[in-house]
């Protein structure tokens, strides 16, 4: 009996297992996108609290960098000091769906064991659409990711992941 069962339970596993296996290779083009830009005009306003300056010790000498979808939108090499308000129009790249960006502010020296923080704003033709706090931990610069997530507007249609 107990040869019986075992043998049962091993059959519905194997079994399970294969049906998902062919259903997951039917599906596998429902995760593919077509990327549409976004059609209207984008700003970022990047306001820091904190001053920033190139790392010293960095091969990479920026004060602030700011990527989108992994492609430079602004890399600063100079000292920004505290509340400048830095501006990047128009922002090229934007696509209806997720947008990924990074953001990373080097701290001078003598502020690094406290926490800073900078604000973050998205304005899509002039008006602000998102707004992020980005902070650092005392002790690291600021180095961080944070999504935009784009709809669909004026006859793009957006269904289940893929853009028409």
């Amino acid at each position: 009996m107990r040869i019986l069962l075992a043998i049962l339970i091993c059959t519905v596993f194997v079994g399970g297992t294969a049906l998902y296996l062919q259903q997951r290779a039917r599906n596998k083009g429902a995760n593919k996108f077509v990327r549409k830009k976004a059609v209207d005009v984008y700003a970022v306003e990047i306001t820091a609290t904190l001053r920033v300056e190139p790392d010293a010790f960095s091969l990479e000498k920026f004060s602030m960098l700011l990527k989108l979808d992994g492609k430079p939108l602004l890399e600063r090499k100079d000292r920004v000091e505290p509340g400048t308000v830095l501006r990047i129009e128009p922002v090229l790249g934007i696509v209806v769906g997720e947008n990924e960006f990074f953001f990373e502010a080097n701290p001078p020296d003598d502020q690094i064991n406290q926490a800073h923080a900078v604000r973050v704003r998205i304005f899509r033709d002039g008006e602000c659409i998102a707004e992020h706090s980005l902070w650092s931990d005392p002790g690291t610069k600021l180095a961080t990711t944070f999504r935009l997530k784009v709809a669909a507007v004026d006859g793009q249609l957006m269904d289940h992941g893929h853009a028409h």
